[in-house]
């Protein structure tokens, strides 16, 4: 009897490192991000291209808080565009799976994307307003995504045996609670830009959509025994659900349930902080679904090499002895 031994390798762990320090590195750029927006100080420097070390040369106690946030922002957003850099090369020379090496450079493009989107909203504020902002703010949450399935495909995990098989339906289940998500989140930039009355019902009633379109998905996935790396990802998206529901609603009572217009509203710090906080769950939520699909998505056994030829030939004679050894 022949017993065949499959050849499973993973990408450098040193690769995922890179990535995961990438992911690291953009959650302060996403905060940073939404207290511009709540701030409301995104054009305090009217100049939309500086370079990196212009916050540390810059009199910041003359221009104000502000003027820190927003080019702290810019600074986090180098730092990630310096990443993406580094892990897309890191890729492309380390790693023989096409799809995941052309995943660096998709990252890597829309990190740039994205900055120029940043530089456009300022340079173009006259001629376009918030409209850019809004974009460059939803765009910022489908970067974020890639970067995380760059970590999530790099990791070792993800080039391993799979120890259970999920059902179409939850596959399927995972990808509408992407979408409502999304769909929320695009919601939740027209009420923050615009405080446009239809995106205001539009925003709470696909927090129920949301809401149970989670529920579904997390029951689902236990009761479907799925992968012990999905049901992980299941509780952390239920778990941060229910932090962003309670973020919401104390979000929307400071900002719409007082009797003053949003427009007359003074300065809150401590409500600024919650709605900065309420955009930054609401970007881990997306990301924690879209890790749980690409889990739940993983192809059944990754076989095809990923390192270099070299070590392919090598592993390849090493394999046919192996097999020729248990034949005999």
């Amino acid at each position: 009897m022949t017993n065949t031994v499959p050849s499973i390798r993973s990408v450098p762990l040193w690769v995922h490192v890179l990535a995961v320090l990438m992911v690291c590195a953009s959650l302060p750029l996403i905060f940073l991000g939404a207290e511009v927006t709540t701030r409301q100080v995104g054009m305090v420097d009217p100049q939309g291209l500086r370079t990196p070390w212009h916050i540390f040369t810059a009199p910041l106690r003359e221009h104000g808080l502000g003027y820190v946030i927003e080019h702290s922002h810019r600074f986090a957003g180098w730092i990630v565009g310096l990443f993406s850099i580094i892990v897309a090369v890191s890729l492309w020379l380390s790693v023989r799976h096409s799809r995941v090496r052309w995943l660096g450079w998709l990252a890597m493009i829309m990190v740039g994307v994205q900055g120029l989107l940043g530089i456009f909203r300022v340079q173009l504020n006259a001629l376009l307003g918030p409209n850019l902002a809004l974009i460059h703010g939803c765009f910022a949450q489908l970067v974020l995504a890639v970067l995380v399935a760059v970590a999530v495909v790099t990791s070792p995990g993800w080039w391993g045996p799979r120890t259970a098989v999920e059902q179409p339906g939850l596959r399927r289940l995972a990808l509408l609670v992407n979408l409502l998500v999304y769909a929320q989140i695009i919601f939740g930039a027209f009420v923050r830009h615009f405080h446009h009355p239809l995106a205001q019902r539009a925003h709470v009633l696909f927090a129920f959509m949301v809401t149970a379109g989670v529920v579904l998905l997390v029951r689902a996935a236990w009761g479907q025994e799925a992968g012990r790396g999905s049901r992980r990802a299941a509780i952390v998206l239920a778990a941060l659900v229910l932090v962003q529901v309670m973020l919401g609603v104390e979000a929307w009572i400071g900002r719409f349930g007082s009797a003053v217009p949003v427009e007359l509203q003074t300065a809150n710090p401590a409500l600024d902080y919650l709605r900065s906080a309420h955009f930054v769950v609401g970007a881990l939520v997306f990301v924690t679904s879209i890790t749980m699909t690409l889990l739940l998505w993983r192809p059944a056994a990754q076989a095809e090499a990923v390192l270099n030829p070299t070590a392919d030939r090598l592993e390849g004679r090493q394999l046919t002895a192996v097999q020729i050894g248990s034949a005999v």
